[in-house]
């Protein structure tokens, strides 16, 4: 071997490539000679080591050696190869003699002459290309059966099911009652490794041949579970499936709140609630057995997806004592992501979870999170959950006002989804990614990827709240304001009808609001947005800052500072630059119409510094156009109004008396009187309303504005109104 080896190179060998050359040829001069042909061509192809691995390409020497070889070898060699082939390895030759059909003495015979061809050492093949050229030199038919018989064999031999599953596979069929429970069974083993694709192919197979409806039933709701990791469109195929059997009444309530789940992965409103709607008893909006545990399923879901409107939906439960409970919402969500393992079946409530913490106020925390699990979905090859949770992190980059990295993380998620498939989670992500590139003054951008076709059943998940909010807001900057206002309306009608209205999550009364001010519908603008105050639970700092500087509009220009600092004071304790940097812009607007120059030119400088920050160069160009009303060379020589402000910020965040700390510095009757004269009302209005007398309205408001530490009722914070006392908003305009 070694003297072969210095005739056909240029140097001597040493042993540790003697030996593998052996160990592949056998040596057999024909394969030798093969091996050497195909280190040579690998030298011209500028590879400079003697391997003789590099054969078995297609076309190769040593794949036309093997060839020559078997066919000298007479048919009994060939049988007990196409035997081993389909083997892999034979555990033993009584196996391999029962697969080819042959007496183990017959068997052994073939095994030998293989042997002396050097293909074959024991009871396996030297090289993987003899295997390959076997297999593929078999009739297809014959190929299928020696598997088929293969995989009965290794069963009765008590083989584990990953050893069978791969000959049912490569047979196409199952023929025994038994061949459905083993593919089940490795594709779980296979979901351990994290070779999902494999996992999906022993359950298409297994579904196939099932003949069960329930167990076909359950293996659709696996697959469909499974698909999420890598081709979320596959899952909502799937998903859409399973709706089908469960109108038709195919599906036990168990596999109904599995489909309910499995619509919740997918983020499908319509289709939760269908789901959850079918295990409702006569009478009963909570049926005993499965639909008890819908709690469990769905414990973490924000507001969306939920029960059928008119069903009891312990996931709003949940969610509106979290909105109560903003910290321990937030806390409880925390802990569950501690103890809990990302799999296939926590990946919904893994993402409900650090939804949570994204709006109860913790981004640090769900920044985190957020990138633990990406790093995890990086790590496993599970492209879906990789968009999934690049879309909650393009999410709370916006929410902090980092447009340019919301806009690349949405890129990223899309990028790692089949290209040729649009589903709802690619909706949601380009419409994030267009949110970012219209505050960002990318307008053409934005419009190119509107062009992009997108599902019909994205308008019946979140996902289609995100893209027609992207589009509202789009429409709303391009002074298409109708459009704009209709784009809002049509999320309020959806939120309605899904039975999940509520300002904390879906903020839409703000959007259209915004959208009426700009058409000059100021009356209707203010009645959205008391309402959403009037929804609005205690905390959630962000929704109620945009609020109140929306709201600030519709106020006369003396009473907008005293809103609008408020408003700057919740957005910068949520963390949310962008917004805070309009509300400084309006801010700095409102004292310059006041003739305050000094503190508009202070807040005009730090929204300018903030939108810069954001990469938001049109809010940037907008503010540059403030400047010119200001008179800025007498407000630059004195820099106490920045301090004014940054004082001013800070009382209302230390006070926070707007946002509940009132109630619980107030008595019952102060409350209802602060209410009632922060609604506007006189004092003899209030007199006549409360049945007191106007000394006693006069000395209940001397005592709140004492312990509101406040000069008069123009300071009142304008949503006492919208909390325990009487109110006195109008009703919202009835939504198309």
């Amino acid at each position: 071997m070694a003297s072969a080896l210095s005739e056909a190179t240029s140097f001597v060998p040493d042993e540790a490539t003697v030996d593998r050359f052996y160990e592949i040829s056998g040596g057999n001069p024909l394969l030798l000679r093969a091996l050497l042909e195909d280190c040579a061509a690998a030298q011209d192809r500028e590879t400079d080591v003697l391997d003789p691995c590099v054969g078995g390409l297609p076309g190769s020497a040593l794949t036309h050696a093997v060839t020559t070889c078997l066919n000298r070898s007479g048919q009994l060699a060939v049988t007990v190869a196409e035997g081993l082939a389909v083997l892999g390895e034979a555990p033993d030759s009584a196996l391999l003699a029962r697969l080819c059909g042959l007496a183990r003495f017959s068997a052994m015979q073939g095994l030998r002459v293989l042997r002396a061809a050097g293909v074959v050492t024991d009871l396996g093949f030297r090289h993987p290309v003899v295997r390959t050229v076997v297999l593929e030199n078999m009739v297809p038919e014959r190929r299928r059966e020696l598997h088929r018989v293969a995989a009965r064999l290794c069963y009765l031999e008590g083989a584990e099911s990953s050893q069978i599953a791969p000959h049912l596979a490569a047979a196409a069929r199952v023929d025994d009652p038994w061949g459905v429970g083993v593919l089940r069974d490795a594709a779980e083993e296979a979901l351990v490794e994290d070779r999902d694709l494999l996992a999906i192919d022993y359950l298409e197979l297994a579904h196939a041949f099932c003949v069960d409806p329930r167990q076909r039933a359950d293996i659709r709701i696996r697959s469909a579970v499974v698909r999420q990791r890598n081709d979320p469109f596959a899952a909502q195929r799937a998903a859409d499936e399973l709706l089908g059997m469960l109108r038709a009444g195919q599906l036990t309530p168990a596999q109904s709140l599995a489909t309910a789940d499995v619509f919740s992965g997918c983020r499908r409103i319509d289709g939760v609630n269908e789901a959850l709607a079918a295990l409702r008893g006569p009478g009963d909006g909570a049926p005993d057995g499965p639909a008890g545990r819908a709690a469990a399923v769905i414990e973490y879901c924000p507001p969306w997806p939920g029960f059928a409107p008119g069903t009891r939906n312990p996931a709003l439960e949940w969610e509106g004592r979290s909105a109560q409970r903003g910290e321990e919402g937030g806390t409880a969500a925390e802990e569950l992501l501690r103890r809990t393992v990302l799999t296939d079946s926590t990946l919904a409530t893994v993402g409900n979870a650090v939804r949570c913490l994204v709006y109860t106020g913790r981004p640090a925390a769900a920044r985190h999170w957020v990138d633990v699990f990406v790093r995890e979905a990086e790590r496993r090859g599970a492209d879906g959950w990789y968009a999934m949770f690049a879309g909650i992190r393009a999410e709370l980059a916006l929410m902090t006002g980092d447009l340019p990295a919301a806009e690349r993380y949405a890129r990223e998620g899309l990028e790692r989804l089949p290209k040729q498939k649009l589903g709802t989670l690619a909706g949601g992500l380009v419409a994030t990614q267009v949110l970012a590139l219209t505050r960002m003054g990318e307008y053409e951008a934005g419009a190119r990827l509107f062009e992009q076709p997108v599902p019909e059943d994205l308008f019946t998940s979140e996902h289609g709240l995100t893209y027609l909010c992207a589009r509202g807001c789009y429409n709303l900057v391009t002074n298409r304001l109708s459009s704009a206002l209709n784009d809002f309306l049509a999320i309020g009608r959806r939120v309605r009808d899904w039975g999940i209205d509520q300002p904390q999550w879906i903020p839409w009364r703000g959007e259209a609001a915004e959208a009426l001010l700009r058409l000059g519908e100021t009356t209707e603008a203010e009645q959205l947005l008391s309402e959403q105050l009037s929804l609005l639970p205690a905390g959630h700092e962000r929704v109620r800052g945009v609020t109140l500087r929306l709201f600030s509009q519709t106020v006369e220009v003396r009473r907008r500072p005293a809103l609008l600092v408020r408003a700057v004071a919740l957005l910068q304790s949520a963390g949310d630059r962008l917004q805070l940097a309009q509300a400084l812009g309006e801010l700095a607007e409102s004292y310059c119409w006041l003739g305050e120059d000094g503190r508009a030119w202070a807040a005009l400088s730090r929204a300018r510094g903030l939108a810069e920050e954001c990469g938001a160069e049109h809010l940037r160009e907008a503010l540059l156009l403030h400047q010119g009303p200001i008179r800025s060379e007498g407000a630059r020589a004195d820099g106490s109004y920045e301090d004014q402000l940054a004082r001013a910020v800070a009382q209302e965040v230390v006070s926070n008396q707007w946002d509940g700390g009132w109630r619980a510095t107030l008595s019952n009757s102060e409350k209802r009187v602060a209410a009632l004269a922060a609604g506007g009302h006189t004092n003899r209005d209030i007199s006549s309303q409360l049945h007191i007398t106007v000394s006693t309205v006069e000395q209940h408001l001397t005592r709140i504005y004492r312990k509101l530490r406040i000069r008069g009722r123009d300071q009142l914070p304008v949503d006492l109104q919208f909390c325990d006392g009487p109110t006195t908003s109008t009703p919202c305009r009835t939504l198309p």
